[in-house]
């Protein structure tokens, strides 16, 4: 019975690609997104690897183009948030091709009730996957940002979404490893497994991931926590970062989807008591002063 409801589905969808004036494609995406079709169905690898590397790459192009005669795809800007002598330290990292970052940010830091005690700098910035020089050199710059506040005795926690959580791991490993007991990490809505969404399969992320040095293991030298959207159907990370012994790290959910979740009352509240908990939880690993010197 389950073989020939599975059977009837795909006939269902490959009768419905034939209508006008939808292309195949854009009836695949639109199924996924209403959950009327699973993005590791067959139908959907077999539509997608026919006809998704062109798609997808027609479409990087419009949003480089979008965003390369904009100042924020060379440079980038800090939108300070709270005091700036507090001791615990935010640094907020946007996704790809990501506009609504100060909006999330501000959300997110005016849901706490401390925000006399932290100081937030979100990082404005535009950057595609294909541009790793582009990002290599925005790294660096948010490094020495990092470690200008770690010399003063700060504690820094990096929080990072979609992309930017890629990132924000892998300033973290480097972190913990330069200054140990100094800094911890938020991961939210990020594709941590470059096979697990229809778009992160596409789109470049496994290169991408290589090539900026992310790995998928935490050696637990600093506070981690992982969350995800319930509906993410885009970039559906659970239980996808290992810990050293080789055991899955549980991803904490949160209600909505890619983008939809970020902006969620909810989950913008949890995403603040995450932060919260990896403040708390920094100076139980060990600081070796000395090495800031």
């Amino acid at each position: 019975m389950k073989m020939h409801h599975i059977e009837n589905n795909h006939k269902t969808a490959e009768k419905s690609l034939s209508k006008e004036p939808w292309f195949p494609e854009e009836q695949i995406v639109e199924k996924i997104l209403k959950g009327k079709i699973s993005a590791h169905d067959p139908l959907v690898d077999n539509v997608f690897s026919r006809i998704i590397g062109g798609v997808f790459t027609m479409w990087f192009e419009r949003q480089e183009q979008k965003i390369y005669g904009q100042a924020l795809s060379r440079t980038h800007e800090i939108k300070k948030l709270g005091t700036e002598e507090a001791e615990r330290v935010v640094m907020y990292l946007p996704g790809m091709f990501d506009y609504g970052m100060e909006e999330r940010a501000q959300t997110i830091f005016k849901s706490g009730t401390d925000q006399r005690k932290e100081f937030w700098m979100a990082i404005k910035a535009l950057y595609s996957l294909r541009d790793t020089k582009r990002i290599f050199e925005l790294m660096g710059d948010l490094e020495a940002l990092l470690e200008e506040r770690i010399h003063v005795g700060k504690t820094v926690t990096i929080v990072g979404y979609s992309c930017g959580g890629l990132v924000g791991k892998v300033l973290a490993d480097r972190l913990s490893t330069k200054y140990p007991g100094t800094c911890g990490l938020v991961v939210h809505n990020a594709p941590i497994d470059p096979t697990g969404g229809f778009f992160v399969r596409y789109a470049n992320v496994a290169e991408f991931q290589e090539e900026i040095g992310f790995r998928k293991t935490h050696e637990g030298t600093y506070p981690l926590i992982v969350l995800n959207g319930s509906g993410d159907m885009i970039v559906p990370c659970t239980s996808c970062l290992q810990d050293e012994s080789g055991g899955e790290i549980k991803t904490k959910g949160m209600p909505g989807t890619h983008r939809r979740s970020c902006a969620h009352p909810i989950a913008a509240k949890r995403i603040r008591a995450a932060i919260r908990a990896v403040e708390m939880h920094i100076p139980k690993f060990p600081r070796r002063t000395h090495e800031l010197a």
